[in-house]
Order: C-alpha cells, then structure tokens, then sequence
C-alpha cells in the first residue's frame, strides 16, 4: 500500500519550521532528522535504545595453539532477557594476544576475533564490556609443540545474498603446519564448523552453507590438506549476517594433539537497495533562490543533497557503486551520484531557473493572507507554497515488506508498501496531476481514482518505459520472491525513490511593525505604527519579517529590535539569527513598550540583515504624563 505523508510543525508566535530526513548510519555525510524506535515490552531503555543487564560469552575454540584464532561471541541482553537493540555497542580486550576493540550488536550478538599471533603459552583473559555490564572468559593458549593450524584468508570478506546478482561465495584457508613450522603432507584430514545467521537452515529454506551442497549437513565439512592448505568455499543464502567458521585437525604424536582455530569475522549481507531502508537529507533546508516576482534572490546558492541506502536487512556496506539518481522540480541538481562503502552518496542542489511553481493556495495560506492584510495591511495573492521545491532521488531496488517468517525472501501474503512511479508533487496532495485529471491512490482500500484537477502539471519518471504514469501494481516488486508468488504485473527491479522538500526564498521585502489596534494609545489610521502610551501604561506591538511569497528568510538572517529616545522601555524577545528550515509563513513576533521611566520621545527600530543587506521598519511616538 502507498503511503504518503504529511507533516505539520506548529510554533508559537513563528509559523515556520525545521525538519528533515533521517540519516545512514556509519556515514560522515551530512542529514537532518531522523526517529528511533523501541521495540514494545522492553522496560529499560537509554535514549531509544534498551540497557544491557547480562553478557554471555562464548569462546570458540576454547583452547589454541600460538598463532591461531578465536572467535568470540558476546550475547547481550536487558533486564528482561530479551536481545538488546542492534547496533548497541560491546568493547573487546585482552591480555594475551590482540582483539578488535570494539564491535556491535546484531540480533543480540557482538563478535570479535582473538588473535594469538603475539600470545604466550598460558591464559588469555577476554574481557568484554556493554554499558556497564562486564563478562570474562578464559582462552588456553598452547605452544605449538605438535603443529598449529591457523586462519589464512577469506577471498572475498563479505559477500551478496543469493539471488541478487552479487559474489555469492567466499573462499576460506586454513594453514596447518607440523612442530617444525613446515607444511603437513597432503591428505591430513580437517573437520570444519560454521556457525552464521542461518542457524543451521538448509540452503532450500535460504541457509548458507560450506563445501558441496549437503541439505542434511550445511553447517559441516571435512576437507583435506593440499600444500599445508584446508580450504572451503562458504554460500551465501538469504539471510544477511556474521559467519565464521571453525578449524580441527588432529596431528599425530607422539603425542597425538587435536589443535583448532577460528576463522575471522565474514559478512553475508547486500541485495539490492531495500524501499524501507532509502532515505534523502539536505544540509539546507532554506535557500536564498527566489527571483521572481521582482525578489532578490541568488543564482548558485548551494545545499547538499545526499541519499542513503541499504538492502531489506540494514547491510549498507555492500552496495557500494550502486548508481542513485536525483531530480529537482526548480534550479539544478547533479544527475547520478555512486553510493560509497557507507552506503551513501551527496551531490549539489544550487538555485537558478525554473522557479518552484505557482500553486492553488490551501485553506492555511488563505487565513494568513487575510491575517497579514488585517494586521499590517499587506494585500498579496501570493503564499508560502509557492516558494517550495521537491527534490527527489531514485534508484533500482525492491518495495519494502513484512518478512513474517524471517527467511529473507517475499512470500505470498505478507505485507508490502506498493509505489507509483516517482513524480514532482509540486502541490503536496499525493496525486500525480496532469494539468486536467489528478491520478491518486487510496492506501487504505489499496485502489487508484482519479479526479479533475488543473493544478499543476506534473512531471513523472517513467520508469518502465511504457509512456504512461504508473499507479501502483498491486504487487510486491523486488528479486528473490518465494516461488510460489505469482503476481502478472510484479517487476523484479523497482525503482524506488525519496523525497525531499526545499525552499526557494528571497529578500525580506515584508518588515514592518505596527502597535494593537484595539488599543486606544495606537493613534492614526491602523493599521499604525504611531503611539502616545501614559506613564504606568504599556502597548503592544507585532512585527512581521517575510519574502514576497510571505516566507522567512533563509537562516542566518538577522534581527535586531531597539528603542531611541529617552521615553519608556522597550521589552523584545527576538528570533535571531533566523534557523534554516521549510517556512510555512514569515516571522511574526510581539514587543512591548511601557511607560517606564520617564516622558519623551520613543522610536522602535527593527533592523533585519539579509545576505550583508540590511532594511529596516520603525515606529515613532511618545510616553506621555
């Protein structure tokens, strides 16, 4: 089902807001926003995410010879026994040999690998802290006096899901040597054990598993040695995360010593980009563009856009090249921009022509119009949506879905977000318009209708190349679907996309300010900026700071708000610098000045700074006995 959304942020005395889209993890480039959430029966919770209470350490294998691994692995869970939230973080170290400090938690469980390479024949002591919460394990590190066997490489490290056109396999070594450190003869017989996030599934319920194809046995494989060399091919299925894989082999004596070792850390993860897990940032929200309508507004002014992806299960590290493209509905944007190794790519958005267009105003900007006219006599048709922009970014991928049965894959029944093709919504009503009819779709009947509309024409991407805009098909869309899903119009590449609004603002040609007008010390003609307030008396004043479009200026604009004369007092609470952020309506806030003191003349000087450009409003009276 589509689902489209709408969001308003109401602030007292300002109608103008921030906000933004979430961000990627692990990426130093720039985003706004962003919610976390907690899964429910969780009691103990620090910002969003749930407190460790218990580690459980296990140590695979428990004893090894110098020069071989150990894979340990640290279950952490809260106070009340469930897994604590991925991503929560687990410190590694020890005394004996050397440890990745740091690692995080994935479906409750953090994992490191203990390197004996710099060990002494004795103990080595791991320690691993969550929170505050510690655990320790114990490691028996043993001479080498029979021989050793140790982790050689994993070609490549991390590998794709199966099914998604990615490398599929990882080839793993072992080296085994005899007590002189040479290589053992050909034929030594090594039994090897996986452990990884299949749990022992076979690989036609989407299990990974090692060696030839084995339904009955895929976690297991016994290899021999060739040249002093255990190697086996790990299959990646479809389930994304850490594998690692244990080494024995008994050498003969005397005295016979059976000796393991572990493999490092390998990852299973990638696909492709995942609706669910797409999102777009812009590191300025407000831009000094607009120059319409007789504005002052700048060519070339600048924010940064970027883009996050990541496939169905968070893996964002193996996506890396994957293509996004961006689309503006006003100024420029860089066309396509190549995800990096932390899922992510930016390119520019800059201000130039066109312009964002001219919409229907809605019931709000009718009010507002008719409020700024009351109030300063500021008589416009035109309104804040008329300044904002949509900025989108696409890329080929899957529709986001429920897995119930958590194996991976789409199957028949279960839920999924269906998309449209991607258009410039320039109106925000969700309907692709085509200048004569809007074409829509109800999410909670999860069917399209349409409606005469002539405002405005919108753009669409055409997607599947069929000259026609696309509602959604009814069908999940995305590789690697249960067999026995049929849907007649499902795509097996989607193109999925994000948007994000901006603004185009210009110079504040509003700054005004004006006294109550239901107050009788506002003399003249209102609306006023003229007072006469009695010693003992006060008066109320607003002030409005907007561009043509009745719009705030963009953030960093300044205001500064005195008083001359040696009559009353001035009190101002005033909003500067101006944040950045999508504006809803110009800046509006009170003063107050009060017969304190003594008579004489008041003036009220509002000074705003724009871009190194300075305009100013006053208003002029007197206290008076």
């Amino acid at each position: 089902m589509s689902i489209h959304k709408y969001l308003l942020l109401l602030v007292v005395l300002l109608t103008y807001t921030c906000g933004g889209s979430g961000g990627g993890g692990g990426s130093d480039l720039p985003a706004h926003g962003g919610n976390d959430t907690t899964p429910s029966g969780l009691s103990e919770t620090d910002g969003g995410a749930t407190v460790p209470a218990t580690i459980t350490l296990t140590t695979t294998p428990a004893t090894v010879t110098i020069g071989g691994t150990v894979s340990v692995s640290a279950t952490v869970k809260d106070s009340n026994g469930v897994n604590v939230s991925d991503g929560t973080q687990v410190v590694f170290s020890t005394n004996n040999g050397s440890i990745a400090s740091a690692a995080t938690v994935s479906n409750g469980v953090a994992t490191a690998t203990l390197n004996t390479q710099s060990s002494t024949q004795g103990t080595a002591t791991v320690t691993v802290k969550a929170g505050s919460v510690t655990s320790i394990a114990s490691v028996t590190v043993e001479a080498p006096l029979s021989g050793s066997i140790v982790f050689d490489a994993a070609t490549p490290q991390a590998i794709g899901l199966r099914g998604f056109g990615q490398t599929e396999t990882s080839l793993v070594k072992f080296v085994v040597t005899d007590i002189n450190g040479d290589p053992v003869v050909d034929g030594i017989s090594v039994a090897l054990v996986m452990s990884g996030p299949g749990g022992g599934r076979t690989p036609d319920n989407g299990g990974e598993y090692i060696g030839t194809r084995d339904d009955g046995t895929p976690t297991t494989e016994t290899v021999s040695t060739v040249d002093g060399e255990a190697s086996v091919f790990l299959h990646s299925g479809t389930i994304a995360g850490t594998v690692t894989i244990v080494a024995t082999v008994t050498l003969a004596g005397p005295p016979a010593v059976t000796i393991s070792s572990s493999s490092a850390v390998m990852s299973i993860g990638g696909g492709v980009p995942s609706a669910a897990h797409f999102s777009i940032s812009t590191t300025l929200f407000n831009l000094a563009g607009y120059t319409d309508r007789g504005s002052m507004g700048y060519v070339n002014d600048q924010s940064t856009i970027s883009a996050f992806v990541a496939d169905r299960f968070g893996n964002y590290n193996v996506l890396q090249g994957t293509s996004i493209s961006f689309y503006t509905e006003a100024g420029a944007i860089d066309a396509n921009g190549a995800v990096n190794a932390n899922g992510a790519t930016s390119v520019i958005l800059r201000t130039q022509n066109p312009m964002p267009a001219d919409i229907a105003e809605i019931a709000s900007e009718t009010t507002l119009r008719a409020q700024v006219l009351s109030t300063f006599g500021i008589s416009t048709t035109y309104h804040p949506r008329d300044g904002r922009s949509t900025v989108f970014a696409t890329v080929m991928g899957e529709e986001a879905y429920d897995d119930a049965n958590a194996n991976g894959i789409y199957d028949p029944g279960e839920d999924f977000e269906d998309m449209d093709e991607p258009f410039y919504d320039k109106n925000g009503d969700g309907c692709r318009n085509d200048g004569t009819n809007a074409f829509c779709y109800n999410a909670v009947t999860e069917t399209p209708y349409t409606v005469a509309s002539t405002d405005p024409f919108e753009i669409f991407i055409d997607a599947n190349n069929d000259g026609q805009y696309n509602v959604p098909n009814g069908c999940w869309d995305g590789p690697n679907a249960n067999p026995a899903y049929v849907c007649a119009a499902r795509q097996t590449s989607k193109m999925i996309y994000q948007r994000q609004d901006v603004m185009f603002t210009g110079n504040p040609v509003y700054v005004d300010i004006v006294c109550d007008a239901t107050d009788a010390d506002c003399l003249g003609t209102k609306p006023s900026s003229t007072f006469a307030v009695p010693l003992g008396g006060s008066l109320d004043f607003e002030i409005i700071i907007a561009d043509v479009n009745l719009n705030a200026p963009i953030g960093g604009t300044t205001i500064t708000v005195t008083k001359t004369g040696s009559g009353g007092t001035l009190t101002a609470f005033v909003p500067s610098p101006i944040a950045d952020g999508l504006s809803s309506g110009p800046i509006r806030f009170p003063v107050n000045v009060s017969g304190i003191g003594q008579t004489g003349p008041a003036i009220i000087v509002v000074e705003v700074t724009w871009k190194g450009v300075k305009y100013f409003a006053t208003a002029s009276g007197q206290i008076i006995p």
